[in-house]
């Protein structure tokens, strides 16, 4: 399961982030607020 500082990670590096077999509470509660901000600051 990707953790939120892996999910911190790869929103500075990646593309997309996989959540294979994550319950949905889990992405919205906890990956998706640890993705957003490293990804809005990532340089283009």
């Amino acid at each position: 399961m990707l953790r939120p500082g892996m999910a911190r990670a790869a929103g500075t590096r990646a593309d997309a982030a996989i959540t294979w077999l994550t319950p949905p509470s889990y992405v919205r509660d906890v990956l998706a607020p640890a993705l957003r901000p490293p990804a809005l600051r990532a340089p283009l």
